[in-house]
């Protein structure tokens, strides 16, 4: 009984760690930094050429500003490493646990044999 619990509390935890790693995944995929575009809605002194500024600042985020936003260099292998780690672990945790005697054949008891 013991062990049915062990078991499904790992595959439990296995399927949260996958759960996670989805979802740190795909806020790596979709993660932005938003630029102000100079120029783009008269306001030139209000903040320097090509700089970060949050999203709310922004026309798209319900702001003044014209922004644009840009996916950053690093976001494609911080994806594919999270994928990466989030399978491997929730694999080592589901990976069923036997003892010494795994690899031995039970062959069973004939009678009259």
């Amino acid at each position: 009984m013991v062990g049915v619990l062990i078991s499904a509390g790992r595959r439990a935890l296995a399927a949260f760690v996958l759960f996670i790693a989805g979802l740190l995944a795909v806020w790596a995929a979709t993660f932005k930094v938003w630029w102000f575009i100079p120029g783009g809605d008269g306001d030139k002194a209000a903040a320097v050429p090509f700089s970060p500024v949050p999203k709310a600042d922004c026309t798209v985020g319900g702001g003044l500003r014209a922004c644009v936003g840009v996916s950053p260099a690093w976001t494609i292998p911080a994806l594919i490493a999270i994928a990466v780690v989030g399978l491997v672990v929730a694999v080592m945790l589901y990976r069923p646990r036997r003892g010494a005697a795994e690899g031995r054949a039970i062959r069973p008891y004939r009678l009259g044999a």
